[in-house]
């Protein structure tokens, strides 16, 4: 599992009595809290023993065929920059990511990817929670 990716977020919503796990069963709280999410991986025997994951887990995940919310490359939501591009692409309207990422493809160094040739950090309006220190802006 990834830090900033899942059990950051998980915690903080957990713990500001925002979503309810229920059995350690993280997936189905967040299922329930968002309507739809691509979270690669969640319908995997790995991270789904019981078959018991919401769907909606995957919903929007566009990896094609058999790679479609796959928990790696071949799905383009995968990964940190997977959920900025799903974000940025306005798939998504909430993204977990380390905070560094933003920088690193909407900022002046950013890598040469079609999916955000234009895209600028001033393009976003973003909301920043910064679970180490309670911020949430």
């Amino acid at each position: 599992m990834k830090t900033a990716g899942w059990v950051v977020p998980v915690g903080y919503l957990s713990e500001n009595e925002l979503i309810e796990v229920k059995s350690c069963d993280s997936a189905t709280a967040i299922g329930e809290f968002f309507s739809e999410s691509c979270t690669p991986g969640a319908l995997t025997e790995k991270y789904d023993p019981l078959g018991t994951n919401p769907e909606s887990l995957c919903n929007l995940c566009i990896g094609a065929g058999d790679e479609n919310c796959a928990r790696n490359d071949h799905e383009p939501y995968y990964d940190y920059s997977g959920a900025f591009r799903c974000l940025a692409e306005g798939a998504g309207d909430v993204a977990f990511i380390k905070y560094v990422i933003v920088d690193d493809y909407a900022g002046d160094n950013k890598p040469d990817l079609v999916w955000h040739t234009n895209l600028q950090g001033s393009d976003l309006t973003t909301s920043v929670l910064w679970y180490q220190t309670g911020y949430l802006e």
